[in-house]
């Protein structure tokens, strides 16, 4: 048993750092992720490197479970099982469930007809290539596999979009669930279609029987949607009273493992059954907080997934002539059956060309879906070997052909619907902020405030800010960026909105004003160049730039000189644009001026116009006044530009602090004749003293 469970340590280690590696990869080639993790499941599986001898595992890494004949060991396939199940717990969580509700006539269109055209065109394969009858066990398996929609690939593409929950997203995932319903309703006829002539005591087929069998499927689907939708606000509150976040999110993903253990128990895949749960805990305010709690448990297990369903596929099918050409043209057919069969009819319903095409390209990929009813075949004893390589070559071939074109599909912003749902009336408010620093000192009182009011906060870095609020019915969403804060909100929470932005802005009204009363910035200004030593005393040597330093400077006004030492970075191509560099500076000083005292002054700004730090230096023989702590005209001037994020810009400003400390040093800079002899006197030695 230790030995088995080190095998299971090992080969996790090893899924993981190919699946990510390769997933990174792909990324870096404009691929989806997933598609790599697929090929790296390939590669490492039991059909390639995964059989080859390493020490300590004569038989590889990965060897073929002869045991079961199966390619994984039951470990590496009930970790899939569970990754697949958060996958689609994920994409409930996502799903819009208005939108859901809005296309979900449309949907099961799609779903039919898709399922419909696939099961015919993939029972017509065998008719004309094997042979067999159209109502053969072998024909009906095919148009069977045919039928299913592996959901999990086009659902991790589109989540990567940020698609999920839009029309073409919503109707893909609840016509793929619909196709996995009806797809294990027809496995389940045809089964016991197959059972009833294959018995010695059967005369015929028990048409009510299996007729009731599906109908219990269906019932059994439907009332548990609708059971779990209808009961989720009071599943939230329950969830809720445990407070911790990442209690109630473990528990509700305990409630997806609990649906979908009672779907499988049905006759349903468990994967309905989880993403069942996820869309009814999208209706409640904890949705976002879940996803975000449990997104560590997704970024481990997911790729797992995609990695052993790689391993399921074996590329030797592909020296067999007989076996390719048959694989090749089931593959063409149920790619078609679902392009033609789901996009036609989304271009009938709901759609314009655009998104039937996303739809119908959505639907194509099989993996897990097929290969579980192609297992089912080949346990059954329906399916010979010819046959189950046919299948699973079909899989493989729609599972890799489909994610670039699903992708490609997504990059346009235009709208794949004829004409936009009709929602409740949002409104969009503005909210400027004219210092750009205090952005997010107000966001994060204005968060501060909506928490206190109980409401729930996921927040995504992406570009700006997104922070996704909601309690119960509330829901906004509240855009940051560096000037501006926008909400979105239905129409009738407006005035709630401007009383907290109201009272979130007076509490640092007031804040300030104790602040002012507080703080002593003059005092702590003269504490820059007091006496004592300091840490930050970097060689600001090579920061400085002898194309960058002015001797003497032009200017005879404060405004001037900033202005000439901002036209010396523009020139050398360090800034990207002047007047919103001059504009920050400029404002700066209007807080406090950065005169310092002997001789120096030091207007700085963080920007977003430069990628690092930038300094120009410029010396007036004569002085001009910069309101300095000493009142006397300033000499030396460091402007510093610095990046607004990962830069020394503190540091530099205390290590200038530190060297001019002492009005000895002040007075030979000011005296400095050219660039070079400036910078030499802030070249340090290996003691970390000036050059004087």
């Amino acid at each position: 048993m230790i030995e088995h469970m080190t095998k299971f340590s090992f080969q996790l280690s090893l899924i993981l750092f190919a699946s990510i590696g390769a997933g990174i990869l792909f990324r870096k080639i404009k691929l989806p992720s997933v598609l790599g993790e697929l090929m790296a499941g390939v590669l490492i599986g039991p059909f390639l490197l995964g059989k080859i001898p390493v020490p300590g595992f004569p038989e590889g890494l990965f060897p073929y479970n002869h045991s079961m004949q199966f390619p994984v060991s039951p470990e590496l396939y009930s970790f899939a099982t569970v990754a697949s199940i958060i996958l689609l717990f994920f994409s409930g969580l996502e799903t819009d469930l208005k939108l859901f509700l809005h296309y979900s006539l449309p949907a099961i269109a799609i779903g039919v007809s898709g399922a419909l055209f696939s099961f015919l065109l993939g029972a017509y394969c065998s008719v004309l290539f094997l042979g067999k009858p159209f109502l053969s066990s072998v024909s009906l398996l095919f148009g069977c596999i045919s039928m299913a929609t592996s959901v999990g690939i086009t659902v991790r593409i589109l989540s990567e979009r940020k698609k999920i929950d839009t029309p073409e997203g919503i109707s893909i995932i609840s016509a793929a669930v619909i196709d996995d319903v009806l797809g294990v309703v027809a496995l389940s006829v045809i089964l016991a279609f197959t059972a009833s002539k294959t018995s010695e005591t059967s005369t015929g087929i028990n048409v009510y029987k299996i007729l009731f069998f599906a109908l219990k499927i269906v019932g059994i689907w439907l009332f548990f949607t609708l059971l779990t939708i209808l009961t989720a606000k009071k599943i939230g509150k329950a969830l809720k009273v445990f407070r911790n976040k990442m209690t109630f999110s473990l528990l509700s993903f305990s409630l997806a493992l609990f649906m979908g253990g009672i779907f499988e128990k049905s006759g349903i895949a468990m994967i309905v059954g989880a993403y069942v749960m996820g869309l009814a805990l999208s209706r409640t305010d904890i949705s976002y907080v879940i996803k975000d709690s449990l997104s560590p448990l997704g970024t481990f297990f997911i790729p797992i997934f995609f990695t052993v369903m790689g391993m399921l596929l074996n590329p030797m099918i592909f020296l067999n002539k007989e076996i390719v050409l048959f694989g090749i043209i089931f593959a063409a057919a149920a790619i078609l059956s679902k392009v033609v069969g789901c996009g036609a009819t989304a271009y009938l319903i709901k759609f314009n060309l655009r998104g039937a095409l996303r739809i119908g390209l959505g639907m194509v990929p099989r993996c897990e879906v097929a290969l579980i009813i192609a297992g089912f075949a080949l346990m059954y004893s329906v399916f010979d070997e010819k046959t189950f390589g046919a299948s699973v070559m079909m899989a493989m071939i729609s599972t890799l052909v489909a994610p670039p074109f699903i992708d490609m599909s997504f990059k346009s912003q235009k709208k794949g619907v004829k004409r936009e749902p009709k929602s409740s009336e949002e409104v969009e408010i503005l909210f400027d902020i004219p210092e750009p620093e205090l952005s997010s000192l107000i966001i994060s009182n204005v968060l501060n405030n909506f928490s206190k009011e109980g409401f729930f906060i996921t927040s995504i870095k992406s570009g700006d800010t997104i922070h996704y609020i909601r309690r119960d019915n509330i829901f906004l969403k509240m855009t940051a960026s560096r000037d501006k804060i926008t909400v979105k909100a239905k129409k009738e929470d407006i005035g709630f909105i401007n009383t907290i932005a109201y009272e979130s802005f007076l509490k640092l009204f007031e804040t300030s004003r104790h602040l002012k009363s507080l703080a002593k910035p003059v005092e702590m200004k003269k504490e820059i160049l007091s006496n004592g030593s300091s840490r930050f005393e970097i060689d600001l040597s090579k920061y400085l730039d002898p194309e960058c330093v002015l001797i003497p400077l032009e200017s005879s006004r404060k405004e001037q000189v900033i202005e000439e030492l901002v036209d010396v970075l523009l020139s050398k191509g360090k800034i990207k644009d002047k007047d919103v560099v001059l504009k920050e500076v400029l404002e700066r000083e209007k807080t406090m001026s950065t005169g310092l005292q002997n001789g120096l002054a030091v207007p700085h700004v963080r920007t977003i116009n430069v990628d690092e730090v930038h300094i120009a230096v410029g010396i007036s023989k004569r002085g001009i006044n910069f309101e300095s702590l000493d009142n006397l005209p300033s000499k030396v001037f460091f402007l510093i530009l610095s990046p607004e994020e990962k830069s020394p810009h503190l540091e530099i400003l205390a290590s200038i602090g530190n060297f001019f400390r002492e009005k000895d040093f002040s007075e030979k800079v000011a005296e400095s004749k050219n660039a070079c002899e400036l910078i030499s006197y802030f070249r340090k030695n290996g003691s970390g003293k000036k050059i004087i």
